[in-house]
């Protein structure tokens, strides 16, 4: 099986009115760690302070750097027959596929997020940032907040998490699901959405505290939670809400009111 390790920087946090600034992709088979692919890119907007502060990366350091779109096909020639691998799989995902849309060049991969894969491996770790990931395997990350370093660094957790999981069993289920983990938050584990049935009831969205972020009630539970999040490029404000959700919970009604 291979893997494409992909990092990308950004000038913001959604994939609308924000663009990609850097992209890293590391290969991963049999063991061994291949860089493919580093590159800066010009997103023709400007950056916000506290990205540069972050990254490192500036107007400056991208003014002479190509846009995107001239790489894409290259891109895609090294994302071909691989899984897609990143750490919060989809924001890296979705930023890249949205400029494929753009270019209308046709692009799915299937994903592992190792975030994820981190929370099946080592359910008692409290975290499983990426930093933190890297601080329990020993790993040194020698380029924080940048494409490279942070895809070098992804794809030696991803390693060390092959290790633990010897007969890749876990990782095969993961990459087996019907799709919908690939679709949700990554602070929500995908086993309460597959707990919930196909029944009318209300649902009830958490973050980290205890009031609700949001209830809602429905004809189907199931297949209204998952609407959710299969629309998360509909707005800023929508891809806030989806990354503040840890947990749901739901009551089955003997209908919809």
């Amino acid at each position: 099986m291979r893997f494409a390790v992909v990092d990308i920087e950004t000038t913001g946090l959604y994939h609308q009115g924000h663009g990609i600034t850097e992209v890293s992709i590391v290969m991963v088979e049999n063991g061994t760690i291949t860089p493919v692919f580093n590159s800066l890119f010009n997103p023709k907007r400007s950056i916000p302070g506290n990205v540069k502060g972050l990254t490192g990366i500036d107007e400056k350091l991208i003014s002479t750097a190509p846009q995107i779109e001239s790489a894409l096909a290259e891109i895609k020639i090294y994302l071909k027959d691989s899984v897609f691998v990143a750490h919060n799989v989809n924001f890296d995902y979705r930023f890249l596929k949205a400029e494929f849309d753009k270019a209308k060049i046709p692009f799915s991969a299937r994903r592992l997020c190792t975030v994820r894969y981190g929370r099946k491996i080592l359910p008692h770790l409290k975290s499983h940032r990426l930093s933190d990931l890297c601080r329990y395997f020993g790993i040194q990350n020698m380029a924080k907040h940048r494409a490279y370093g942070d895809a070098m660094a992804t794809a030696k957790v991803l390693l060390e998490l092959q290790k633990s999981d010897s007969d890749n069993s876990i990782l095969k289920r993961l990459l087996a699901r019907d799709g919908h983990h690939q679709v949700l938050p990554s602070n929500l584990d995908e086993e309460q959405v597959k707990s919930i049935p196909d029944s009318p009831g209300v649902y009830y969205f958490y973050g980290s505290g205890q009031r609700p972020l949001y209830i809602g009630k429905a004809k189907s539970l199931k297949k209204r939670v998952l609407s959710h999040f299969r629309s998360s490029g509909s707005s800023r404000r929508k891809q806030l809400f989806q990354k503040q959700i840890r947990r749901v919970e739901f009551k089955v009604t003997s209908d919809e009111y």
